[in-house]
């Protein structure tokens, strides 16, 4: 019998559990909770670039990367984050809130917004330009 593969998503939280409340912000968040579509707790991940001075969004993204995670939900997200999931064809949506419970119910109810462009900008400053690099 085949195996199937179940989706991975990641979701940024405050904590390793389903009752954690989420962190909207994507690199500097304590833990990636890591859960299928259909609610089992797969792994939490403690995302060690947390206190980093820089890099953080690019360090998370890589540990997801290498954890092979096929969605990301977040509150905000850099571009340097955003690049390597995009390029590694992760989907990344928006609009979570309360626990990691609730933002997975969000996300199978189809209330969250998938991320084309980065949300926050690059170590507080202004977002580019659209048309910018």
């Amino acid at each position: 019998m085949e195996e199937v593969n179940k989706l991975q998503i990641a979701i940024c939280s405050n904590n390793h559990d389903l009752n954690s409340q989420v962190d909207e912000r994507f690199g500097r968040c304590a833990y990636f909770v890591v859960v299928d579509e259909t609610g089992n707790l797969v792994k939490a991940m403690s995302n060690s670039s947390l206190n980093s001075p820089q890099g953080a969004g690019i360090a998370a993204a890589q540990l997801l990367i290498n954890n092979q995670v096929d969605t990301v939900l977040t509150g905000r997200m850099g571009p340097k984050a955003m690049k390597p999931l995009q390029a590694a064809g992760i989907d990344i949506y928006t609009g979570i809130s309360g626990t990691v419970e609730q933002t997975l119910d969000l996300f199978l109810k189809g209330s969250l917004t998938q991320l084309e462009t980065a949300n926050s900008p690059k170590h507080g400053g202004p977002l580019p330009a659209e048309g910018r690099a």
